[in-house]
């Protein structure tokens, strides 16, 4: 029920028509290391030993400026993690429409050859001023546009929004919202809960080995013989 009241976990808000919040500035109820816990007790195969990086939750807009313009929500995008969880939580009753509030997925990734994720549609820039502030400056990504072209060209899935369904899926692939029609009213606002696990471009595969080194380097480093000199 606190997710669908006023509440003070929302500190930031879009333009396109949605408020945020984040775990990093005090939107860390017990409740979702609990939910990702048992996901991952769930589903070993999927989230592995992937540990919990982020999460959020965004509430979103039934007219952000005028009734005809309802929240598009969240554009296309990708997360820098290895598995995204989706999970919508108000009921079904209020979406004014069925045919939209879920979710769409293209099969194609934002993934470099070096596992950096490329979805950034700008750098920030930062420099240090005679009088010790900061100045921030923004270098666009002229090659953003294209990008999401280039994704554009095949047909997403579409997921329709139900109530407590949970949308899993490799984080590194574009996806957005399939735009927000909810009934007037702040409860009946769509809300999302996200959780990002994981290294972007990671799998359960080279967590297992990485775990298998790790335990095998402590074991030989337990059986070395003190180093009288230390």
């Amino acid at each position: 029920p606190f997710f669908r009241e006023p509440s003070t976990v929302f500190h930031t808000w879009q333009a396109s028509g949605y408020l945020c919040g984040f775990w990093s500035d005090g939107f860390a109820p017990p409740l979702f290391a609990q939910v990702y816990t048992e996901l991952q007790k769930a589903m070993p195969s999927v989230l592995c030993n992937h540990r919990l990086v982020n999460a959020w939750a965004y509430k979103y807009d039934d007219q952000p400026d005028d009734f005809l313009r309802p929240s598009n929500g969240t554009s296309m995008h990708t997360d820098g993690a290895a598995v995204n969880i989706n999970c919508w939580v108000v009921p079904d009753s209020s979406m004014a429409d069925p045919h939209y509030g879920g979710m769409q997925v293209w099969h194609k990734t934002a993934v470099n050859v070096d596992g950096s994720n490329y979805n950034e549609p700008g750098t920030a820039l930062f420099q240090l001023a005679e009088n010790g502030t900061f100045i921030i400056g923004y270098q666009k990504d002229e090659q953003m546009s294209a990008k999401i072209a280039l994704v554009e060209q095949d047909e997403p899935l579409v997921v329709p929004y139900k109530q407590n369904r949970c949308v899993i899926f490799d984080s590194s692939l574009w996806h957005a919202t399939n735009k927000v029609r909810s009934k007037p009213g702040f409860t009946n606002r769509r809300i999302n809960l996200t959780f990002l696990a994981g290294v972007i471009g990671d799998t359960c595969k080279a967590v297992k080995k990485r775990r298998r080194q790790g335990t095998l380097a402590s074991r030989a480093v337990q059986k070395e013989p003190l180093n009288a000199d230390l």
